[in-house]
């Protein structure tokens, strides 16, 4: 047994805390986002527009978490959501690239993206 009780106590995981706090803070951000632009395009009756909105903010949403997992791949993959959605916005006649066939587009060249970033990484084999 220890003279001092505060040797015996667990020193609290500040880095954790850190993190936790930071995720439900981008969560909630982004849930209020989300309800924000679907209540704005329903009063305004311009829901076709819902999908292109949601991807705008879902690839903001991940640029923090970006620096919350020290990860480059989710600010590509955030800028990469963010960009198509505001391009097939401001393209309104274009507004078929975020259905499934878009989306499956856009998840394609991103999977391209992070194979080609996995590629560029990884050291090069000089045993000979």
């Amino acid at each position: 047994m220890s003279l001092n009780p505060m040797i015996d106590e667990p020193t609290p995981d500040l880095h954790g805390l850190r993190r936790r706090k930071m995720l439900a803070a981008v969560y909630i951000i982004g849930g209020v986002a989300e309800l924000t632009a679907f209540s704005i395009l329903a009063v305004l009756h311009l829901l076709p527009y819902f999908p292109a909105a949601f991807g705008i903010i879902l690839g903001l949403h991940l640029l923090p978490l970006a620096g919350v997992f020290h990860s480059s791949h989710f600010r590509t993959f955030g800028w990469a959501i963010a960009l198509w959605s505001a391009g097939c916005l401001l393209l309104t006649e274009h507004l078929v690239l975020m259905s499934s066939a878009g989306i499956l587009v856009l998840a394609t060249l991103l999977l391209l993206v992070l194979l080609f970033l996995g590629r560029a990484a990884a050291p090069a084999n000089t045993a000979s």
